[in-house]
């Protein structure tokens, strides 16, 4: 019988100790790992349950992550219609299993406003109907009817963002009455002004990719008639006429809710085309935001685009975010591009809603067929009121000032991203 030597002995045991330390890695591992067991909804009161359970990402079975809790409570808060979200975890100590727990506010959703408005010869007045959790199915519907001097409008929009609980998204909007067109550079220089009698209507289809990327397709019908053009650089007269405009865009969005302000990346391209004159257009967005000590937000954005279209069919560059330094709802592009960057600050949080001021510089230019390049640049401030018990994103004012063509323009908003 041949012994074996020390040297062999000692391998053996070595051997033995890895495998018993790897097997009890291996333990601590499974043990750590939580799976989870049942999730629980409760709070609701117009909202369907199987609203939450599309929403969410996550079933029975799956490993709890360790940013699954925050995943849930952001994925929740961003959908609009509930006013606060906490999610539980509670560990069986029968199944081993890790149950959630999901305590659910909901905001008003059903708002009528009214309004009216005169300069004591003219008058206008209406009321918009909003509901944002329509039947508790987190369907959109607005309605609108409004009218004074120059006529009556009517407006409606309705939006699916998951059809069935699928992946698909679909929305309808219809509009009609009459409307004033009036564009002018920044230095307040006429373009064209008309007024049309118009109806549109148009149909959108759109799928999630992937849970932070979506693809939409849209078909657009619309006609008007003119009931007076008055020229201004732009001498060429717009008629009656009616175009079908096709669109496209892919847009990805990862961002996440901290408090009431939306931080992460979104970005989209998009394309559309009208068969009046053959118009076309590429446009692109880009968006980046940072969460900053105590709720404030550093946000970087950059937007461009380039087509030909025709005038009545033109991009709309005010009264949006990077060009609030033009003049509001009276610039429209061929093409065009910006840069900005901006700082928003909480200034107070109730328990109705919180107050954030910005402020914020940015730059670019557009021109048209019609007129030179348009620089333009400088800064700007905002005040908004987020709603936390009423599904209205945000209520607020801007000013802003542009410095290449000295002028300070103003805008009031109901309603916009967070």
């Amino acid at each position: 019988m041949i012994k074996p030597s020390i040297r062999i002995l000692a391998l053996m045991l070595l051997l033995l100790l890895g495998i018993g330390g790897m097997q009890t890695t291996f333990a601590n591992t499974m043990e750590s790992m939580q799976t989870i067991g049942e999730i629980r909804i409760e709070g609701l009161k117009r909202t369907k349950e199987s609203v939450i359970r599309s929403l969410i990402t996550v079933e029975p079975g799956d490993i709890l992550k360790e940013d699954t809790i925050a995943e849930i409570e952001s994925t929740l808060q961003k959908s609009g219609i509930f006013a606060s979200v906490t999610v539980a975890a509670l560990r069986d100590m029968v199944t081993q299993a890790t149950d959630l727990v999901i305590v659910i506010e909901e905001k008003w959703t059903l708002i009528p406003i009214p309004f009216f408005s005169t300069d004591g010869s003219d008058f206008n007045g209406g009321l918009f109907l909003l509901e944002s959790n329509l039947f508790g199915y987190n369907k959109f519907l607005m309605t609108a009817v409004f009218g004074g001097t120059d006529g009556i409008n009517g407006l409606l929009i309705y939006s699916d963002p998951s059809i069935a609980s699928s992946l698909w998204s679909g929305s309808i909007v219809g509009g009609f009455g009459t409307s004033d067109e009036k564009t002018m550079k920044p230095d307040g220089t006429p373009i064209r002004s008309f007024t049309t009698n118009y109806q549109n209507i148009s149909i959108g289809l759109g799928y999630d990719i992937t849970p932070t990327m979506t693809l939409e397709g849209r078909i657009k019908y619309r006609q008007w008639v003119v009931e007076g053009f008055e020229a201004g650089l732009d001498t060429v007269a717009i008629t009656d006429n009616w175009y079908v405009e096709p669109s496209l865009e892919l847009a990805y969005d990862n961002t996440r809710i901290t408090d009431v302000l939306l931080v992460g990346t979104t970005t989209s391209l998009s394309g559309r085309y009208v068969t009046l004159e053959n118009g076309w257009e590429i446009g692109t967005e880009f968006a980046w935001s940072y969460p900053v000590a105590q709720g404030h937000r550093l946000r970087l954005l950059a937007s461009g685009g380039w087509g030909t279209m025709p005038a009545i069919a033109e991009f709309s560059t005010s009264d949006r975010d990077g060009y609030r330094t033009l003049p509001y709802q009276a610039t429209t592009a061929d093409k065009w591009g910006s840069a900005s960057i901006a700082y928003d600050l909480p200034i107070f949080k109730t328990s109705w809603g919180t107050g954030v001021i910005s402020h914020y510089w940015e730059a670019g230019m557009y021109d048209t067929e019609t007129i030179e390049a348009q620089p333009f640049f400088g800064p700007g401030g905002s005040f908004r009121i987020y709603l936390k018990k009423v599904a209205i994103p945000a209520m607020g004012i801007d000013i802003a000032y542009n410095m290449i063509d000295p002028a300070w323009v103003f805008s009031l908003t109901v309603g916009m991203r967070m």
